[in-house]
């Protein structure tokens, strides 16, 4: 099914690229897709076999800490955990230079 599948797409598109209009331009795309597709596919998945060959099978997942005392930008970080956990909205707000999350909501 996924063969008849593609071969009514390449069918479907040598129909378009046979179409009277000046479709110069249109044979380049396709040409042109037909060879950078398959490429960058090709170099993906050698990309990802040489990380499985280099790393292993992934067994678990990685464990990250939960201190959040800083963010990406540097900025410290004032929360209350507990509160936010239950929390339906969260209001993150830049007060001074520091990040504030709060509860807000009913």
């Amino acid at each position: 099914m996924l063969l008849a599948g593609w071969a009514g797409f390449v069918w479907m598109w040598f129909r378009v690229a046979a179409r009277p209009w000046d479709s110069g331009d249109l044979v380049v795309l396709i040409a042109g897709s037909l060879i950078a597709l398959p490429t960058v596919t090709l170099i993906w998945v050698v990309h990802n076999i040489a990380l499985h060959r280099r790393k292993g099978p992934r067994s678990r997942t990685v464990l990250l800490p939960a201190d959040y005392a800083k963010d990406w930008n540097g900025r410290e970080v004032k929360a209350d955990w507990s509160a936010l956990r239950t929390a339906r909205i969260v209001i993150i707000e830049v007060v001074d230079g520091d990040k504030h999350y709060r509860a807000a909501g009913p």
